[in-house]
């Protein structure tokens, strides 16, 4: 189930970054680091995120960029450009 978040909520959780319809980055992922646990799954606020084979997939459609799921990655794959 995607959440429904308002732009006050995304605010809170980018740190006041997020412009509203304004895309200000992008997460990449190092598919060969991926350990396919879903912490970033369970951290995306736009439901961005799936696993799919053991591995992370963003949709670029619905990620906002706000990199909430960076710091729950254990194995340091997903990165902020």
């Amino acid at each position: 189930m995607v959440k429904q978040i308002n732009e006050e909520d995304l605010n809170k959780v980018t740190g006041g970054v997020y412009q509203e319809n304004k895309k200000y980055a992008y997460i990449t992922v190092d598919e060969w680091s991926c350990c396919g646990c879903g912490f970033c799954k369970d951290k995306c606020v736009m439901g961005a995120i799936s696993i799919v084979n053991d591995i992370c997939v963003i949709n670029d459609n619905d990620c906002v960029g706000c990199g909430a799921c960076i710091n729950d990655c254990p194995a340091q794959a997903l990165k902020l450009n």
